[in-house]
């Protein structure tokens, strides 16, 4: 999750501490309901690869979100023809 300009770091031990204002390495992004569960799944991923994890929140666009629940409605809907 990314917003506001800053990051938590999840260590491997599940340690939750304020990161810093830039990201350097690889990216994963997932969609989850609340930064807490971002912090369960970066403590995986510490615990995993034995590095420490950087949560950023990305913010939401409701025009995005709108037009990507239409894309889908429109897969799910058989045609009419």
């Amino acid at each position: 999750m990314v917003g506001a300009g800053w990051a938590s770091i999840v260590a491997a031990d599940g340690t939750v501490t304020d990161g810093p204002p830039v990201t350097v390495g690889g990216l994963t992004v997932i969609e989850v309901p609340s930064r807490e569960e971002a912090h369960k799944w970066a403590a995986k991923w510490a615990a995993a690869c034995r590095c420490d994890q950087e949560i950023w929140e990305l913010g939401f666009d409701p025009k995005i979100d709108a037009m990507l629940r239409q894309a889908d409605n429109r897969k799910s809907c058989p045609d009419d023809a």
